[in-house]
């Protein structure tokens, strides 16, 4: 893997020289691979015990998911390289009868089609989601889905009742900071890719974060995070905190990113 990982740092390093153009935008578009994992027999099944509803992104197939009839939606949104049924344990312990849960899988995750995932695409997926079930009472986001969720509720001016933020990212550029390191890339290639993503966006990487999306929410929230988080620091959390006013702040230890563990779960649910 290493070895594949020189390769490829080599060539954009070198097409970085080259056509800096085209090297920007191949190094962006690879950067938005997920290399999604398939889901096993136990996750689809889980999966199917739900209403499932197939939505459009980008001429791409989104898969979506619902249980419940109550009155209040819940909506999950999942991180980079995961899927709807990371919420199995959530939605077991929500009454159904008091709320609406629903789910769905970015593009180019779980069981939506696409190659390419990246915030912008997480947003449209949101609008269309939000156009199918209703606009939500509760948004609870893990890691690039709470990061996505935010860009989200700002871009289109919503407030909802409640907001819940599991180990959210700073800002797109950690996530070039991280690409950057695992590939060995120069700083030639990463200011193409860089010039790419402004053009694609709209915005500089820097200032696509959690404190230019959170200016604007004046959403009850929950912020949670790890000590032991090695992809995004708990720091994020606890500058998000002094920008989302009124939010509450719970810091926990030996979880690490996933946070998967019964007390997360407990403090979600009350929150909601």
């Amino acid at each position: 893997m290493n070895f594949i990982k020189s390769l490829i740092g080599m060539y954009f390093n070198s097409l970085a020289i080259l056509l800096p153009k085209l090297a920007g935008k191949q190094a962006f578009y690879f950067f938005c691979i997920p290399f999604k994992a398939k889901l096993d027999a136990k996750q689809q099944g889980y999966l199917a015990t739900s209403n499932t509803k197939t939505l459009t992104v980008d001429g791409k197939n989104l898969a979506s998911y619902s249980w419940g009839t109550g009155p209040k939606t819940i909506l999950f949104v999942h991180g980079w390289q995961s899927h709807s049924y990371r919420w199995k344990n959530y939605i077991d312990k929500i009454d159904k009868k008091a709320y609406r849960i629903v789910a769905f899988d970015a593009p180019g995750h779980g069981n939506s089609e696409g190659l390419y995932s990246n915030v912008p695409l997480y947003e449209k997926a949101l609008q269309e989601v939000v156009k199918e079930y209703g606009v939500p009472s509760t948004i609870i986001g893990h890691s690039i889905g709470a990061f996505s969720s935010m860009y989200f509720l700002q871009k289109n001016n919503l407030n909802i009742d409640r907001f819940i933020s599991l180990a959210t990212p700073f800002s797109a550029n950690e996530f070039v900071k991280f690409f950057r390191a695992e590939l060995k890339l120069s700083e030639r290639a990463i200011k193409n890719m860089k010039a790419y993503f402004t053009q694609y966006v709209g915005k500089r990487p820097e200032d696509f974060s959690i404190t230019a999306f959170g200016k604007s929410i004046v959403t009850p929230s929950l912020l949670i995070h790890d000590k032991e988080d090695t992809s995004t620091p708990f720091t994020n959390s606890q500058t998000l905190s002094e920008v989302l006013k009124g939010s509450e702040l719970i810091i926990t230890e030996g979880f690490g990113h996933k946070l998967k563990s019964k007390e997360v779960i407990e403090k979600v649910i009350e929150f909601v």
